[in-house]
């Protein structure tokens, strides 16, 4: 052998020069040879692929149409057969089972080429069933449920997408069948009119025809998001797909009541497309395409989105039922108060819908409240209407209901558990249970309270900065801190009333005022020591203020206040012009390189207050400066002022700096 051929030889064996040839030494296993070959696809992919399979197999025992269950008919087994079949392609390309050639695009394509066939069935089906014997052979559950499940396993998986993709062919595919639901819808409004409606009272027409138009809006309205790109749309379709494989489920248990199987002409397509089209908007394609909200804002939008679903539905429940109680006098009662409890619940939908609006965080609890009242009040609907002799539960009911429950549940599930909910938001307190926040000037850091006279910040500011000596010491005892507080609320008065007769003095005076200002301070000083009260941290320079506002001039709010300096902190009152007044605060060594904020003698805080826009200002700053653990959801809550912002900024702490960055996105 040549030296050339010696020397290619193991470069072909393990791809490179040097490599160990397979079997390594003395018959050992190469380090790739024990390499997982399905280690790169995620586990998303193999919970599409569960789902997908579920869903075609489960199809077999349900109504295809009115005349058979999918088991009744071949071509519908055989195609079934092939989209279960076309789930096990990436896995027999790592088996090495398909040609080593093809790439993730030759897989997206053998997909779509393998469900093609279930498509194109369930297209003559729908034809048919407007078409055939009868009126048309009609429609069952079944093709919710299958069709659904092979458009699932026709989409490309996350490990199959390129820059390239199936995100285009994908987006087309979702407004193709949303427009095969209107056409549908339309055909079916047309063929009732002309062929049922002259033997039917006016009152069952206008029913089932605002039926057929609620089962469109119902889809319609997430589906106009998902085309702008709103990714909390495409989640909400989701849930709304959930409904309807649910009230699937549940009119083949509802012989009595409910069909599994119906005519087009009559009835409409119903429901029978939403699943296909919210599983064709979750293409994993299709994810760049959408506009994601950072953090917890997404699932903000999301539990909007949810109730605003759940107004429209509720809003047509108002409808069907003014309908049935001007069309028959058996019920009457019974339809009357569900009527009241459907207005109930449009009203339940939009304070949650409002609330979650104004504030993302404040609201939520009670979106939650209102998501539970949505599953209450579905589970008495469902009672009174199953326990009546003299009424049902249709069809519409089912689906109303249906969608209360599943809407409830998701609404506690988004707006408590996604992580980025919890960090940014934190628990959910029962002083966030409070309809003011859905009210016009009651956001947060709206304050009503009195101004103070010119140089109360900086008086203010000399007593809080007093008081929070006594707290950062925590071996003092509670006597001993009161006794400061005493004393520094005798010095803020004496401070209060020379700021009031300094305040015409013009700015060169302002250094002999700050001599006998640091006089001051060593005097209240020296008392302090001789009362066991700790070394007073130095209150950072007073910045100078913007004009107080004139009377009657709004800014922002009416009524807000703006927060006064971090060492001087006037609470819950607006700031006023104190350039006049404004002197050196006295300077001692500071315990840290940054001033402690204002606190008063409060204790027992967490992170809800701490999170709680609703919070006075003063108690923030009480937390900043007596619980440093919780210094990092002040710096998140949405109501801190901005001077306490930049002492928190200053500490150098990773995870108040990460809040602060949140905020400023």
């Amino acid at each position: 052998m040549t030296a050339a051929a010696a020397a290619a030889a193991p470069q072909r064996a393990g791809g490179e020069p040097g490599a160990q040839p397979p079997g390594g030494p003395l018959g050992t296993s190469a380090p790739g040879a024990a390499r997982n070959p399905f280690a790169d696809i995620p586990a998303l992919d193999y919970a599409r692929d569960i789902v997908a399979l579920v869903l075609l197999l489960v199809s077999f025992g349900m109504p295809w149409d009115l005349l058979d269950t999918v088991t009744g008919k071949v071509y519908v087994i055989l195609v079934t057969l092939l989209s279960v079949i076309s789930l096990a392609l990436p896995y027999l390309k790592r088996g090495g089972v398909l040609p080593a050639s093809w790439g993730t695009a030759e897989l997206r394509l053998a997909r779509l080429a393998a469900n093609a066939p279930y498509v194109v069935v369930v297209l003559i089906t729908l034809v048919l069933g407007y078409v055939g014997e009868n009126g048309g052979d009609g429609v069952g559950v079944g093709i919710a449920f299958g069709l659904a499940g092979a458009l699932l396993a026709a989409q490309g998986r996350e490990a199959e997408q390129t820059p390239s993709g199936d995100g285009p062919l994908w987006r087309w595919i979702t407004l193709g069948i949303g427009a095969l639901f209107a056409l549908l819808t339309v055909i079916s409004l047309v063929t009732f009119l002309v062929d049922d409606a002259d033997v039917l009272e006016w009152e069952q027409v206008t029913y089932l025809v605002v039926a057929m138009l609620f089962y469109l809006a119902l889809a319609a309205l997430p589906l106009w998001g998902v085309f702008r790109g709103d990714a909390a749309w495409r989640d909400v379709l989701l849930v709304l797909g959930l409904v309807a494989l649910f009230v699937a489920v549940w009119q083949l248990g509802a012989d009595e009541t409910m069909a599994d199987a119906w005519s087009l002409s009559t009835f409409g397509p119903k429901l029978i497309l939403v699943p296909a089209i919210s599983v064709a908007a979750a293409a994993p394609g299709l994810r760049p395409r959408y506009t994601h909200r950072a953090g917890a804002g997404h699932w903000s939008a999301v539990g909007i989105r949810m109730l605003e679903l759940v107004m429209l539905a509720a809003g047509a429940g108002v409808v069907f039922y003014v309908l049935q109680i001007i069309g028959t006098d058996e019920g009457r009662g019974v339809a009357i108060v569900v009527l009241v409890l459907m207005l109930i619940l449009v009203l339940a939908a939009l304070v949650g819908r409002n609330a979650q609006a104004r504030d993302g965080n404040a609201g939520r609890a009670i979106a939650v409240v209102a998501g539970g009242v949505l599953i209450l009040l579905g589970i008495v609907i469902a009672a009174i209407l199953g326990a009546a002799d003299e009424t049902i539960v249709a069809a519409e009911d089912a689906t109303i209901l249906s969608l209360l429950w599943w809407v409830g549940v998701a609404l506690f599930v988004v707006l408590t558990a996604p992580p980025s909910v919890r960090s940014e938001y934190g628990p959910i307190g029962a002083n966030q249970l409070s309809l003011g926040s859905m009210l016009p000037g009651n956001g947060p850091g709206t304050s009503t309270s009195t101004p103070p006279p010119a140089g109360g910040g900086v008086v203010t500011g000399a007593a809080a900065a007093a008081a929070g000596a006594a707290a950062t010491r925590p071996a003092e005892s509670k006597a001993e801190a009161a006794e400061t507080e005493a004393a520094a609320k005798a010095e803020a008065a004496e401070a209060e009333a020379a700021a009031k007769a300094e305040a015409a003095e013009t700015e060169a005076a302002a250094e002999a005022e700050a001599d006998e200002a640091k006089a001051e301070a060593a005097e209240a000083k020296g008392a302090a020591e001789a009362k066991g009260a700790a070394e007073v941290p130095a209150s950072p320079a007073v910045p100078a203020e913007e004009p107080a506002t004139a009377a009657g001039e709004e800014e922002g709010l009416v009524g807000e206040a703006k927060p006064g300096p971090v060492g001087g902190l006037a609470v819950d009152q607006p700031s006023a012009d104190d350039t006049a007044t404004r002197v050196d605060q006295p300077r001692v060594e500071p315990a840290t390189r940054v001033d402690q904020p204002a606190v008063t003698d409060a204790g027992g805080f967490d992170a809800r207050t701490a999170l709680d826009p609703n919070t006075p200002l003063q108690t923030l700053a009480d937390i900043a400066a007596q619980e440093p653990g919780l210094r990092k959801y002040v710096a998140a809550n949405p109501s801190t002022y901005p001077e306490l912002l930049t002492w928190l900024s200053q500490l150098g702490d990773p995870e108040i700096d990460e809040a602060l960055r949140r905020r400023g996105s």
